[in-house]
């Protein structure tokens, strides 16, 4: 008798529509094998394939009654752990020292070989590629690397959604703008930062001051968040390179994330105590405040606002405020955009009446 799961010799009656038909079922789940059935797949596979089929490989998904597991998620597993192998050989060949780190250099160099495999970066310009470079190696250590050692582990990179992201540039098919647009490797997301930054340096020296960074756009930012970042980020004769303003940006734009969390962290702890508390949000939002009355907004008490972060974020300590905390907390998102972004601030506080009044647009809409 056939095991559980593998196909049954093809009959000579036997017309391709019905097997067409079995193999649909097959990959729709239906498809099952018992361990020996499995373990005569992997006595009939090449010898280098048989660390994929380990018995706790079978063991590691759920059995019926019969014993048998689907199919399904054992070819996935393989064709996950090979790409797997696939991405620490090719990273393998750019860790010069042999210590699983990727320094910032053998990023570049990495990166720099990505854009002649990929169809669409091999179509960037020439004069652009040092600064694409720059952009794609500032995701990997922003990300990948928050404790600032210039070095990111392979270990950590190979299991990294934005390594794919990079990876998806490979693909022969073109991939449609919406895409291109979300992907941070992108040559349209590369040249967009990269025109922000062109937009910003308004005397034209390559380097941003704090007044050019406040002009950012897609924030009301604050002074005293701009003068911090100055403050924590390295400067040339008091002016921002590109790479710090990648960072930067990173930060802003992606406020949900641990790193971004602790680089805007930083920026909020004054001190460098380790924590904040209601000298800083009082510091901080002071201007966020001033931003709400030029722009016409009845602000709240900061005493208010302090009290609700507090309650917000329920700290160990009843009156600071550690990365710990704001990090368990669930809302450092939140807590941060409000004491950095007059925009954010006003979103979150009439956050209510903004809802109905987008809920009587829609129905309006309905209606129309």
């Amino acid at each position: 008798a056939n095991s559980p799961g593998l196909p049954s010799p093809a009959g000579g009656s036997r017309g391709k529509d019905q097997e067409g038909a079995a193999e649909a079922r097959n990959w729709a789940g239906g498809a099952r094998i018992n361990y020996d059935g499995f373990c005569q797949v992997r006595d009939l596979l090449p010898e280098k394939m048989s660390h994929y089929l380990q018995p706790s490989v079978f063991l590691h998904f759920p059995r019926d009654a019969q014993g048998a597991v689907s199919i399904v998620p054992i070819y996935q597993y393989m064709v996950y752990r090979d790409g797997l192998l696939r991405k620490r050989i090719t990273l393998g060949w750019y860790d010069f020292t042999g210590a699983g780190f990727l320094r910032e250099s053998d990023l570049d160099n990495f990166v720099q070989d990505e854009i002649s495999n990929s169809p669409i970066l091999s179509q960037l310009e020439k004069s652009f590629e040092t600064f694409y470079v720059c952009t794609a190696v500032r995701m990997f250590l922003f990300f990948l690397d928050p404790g600032r050692r210039g070095k990111v582990r392979i270990k950590d990179m190979i299991g990294a959604a934005i390594l794919d992201e990079l990876l998806a540039l490979r693909q022969s098919q073109a991939l449609s703008e919406a895409e291109l647009a979300g992907n941070w490797f992108s040559p349209t997301s590369a040249k967009k930062v990269y025109g922000l930054y062109l937009h910003l340096d308004l005397d034209g020296n390559g380097m941003l001051s704090a007044q050019e960074l406040l002009q950012y756009d897609g924030a009301i930012l604050t002074e005293a968040l701009v003068k911090r970042v100055f403050e924590e980020c390295q400067t040339y004769e008091g002016e921002m390179d590109f790479k710090s303003f990648l960072d930067f940006v990173l930060a802003i734009q992606n406020r949900s994330s641990r790193p971004a969390q602790l680089y805007l962290f930083r920026i909020l702890d004054i001190n460098k105590k380790g924590s904040i508390g209601q000298f800083e949000i009082h510091y901080f939002f002071r201007y966020v405040r001033d931003l709400l009355i030029d722009h016409g907004h009845q602000p709240p008490e900061i005493e208010d606002v302090c009290d609700e972060i507090f309650d917000m974020v329920k700290p160990k300590d009843p009156i600071r405020i550690t990365f710990d905390d704001l990090s368990k907390s669930g809302v450092g998102e939140t807590v941060m955009s409000l004491l950095v972004d007059m925009e954010a601030f006003y979103q979150y506080d009439n956050r209510e009446s903004l809802i109905a009044q987008n809920s009587h647009s829609s129905s309006g809409d309905e209606h129309a």
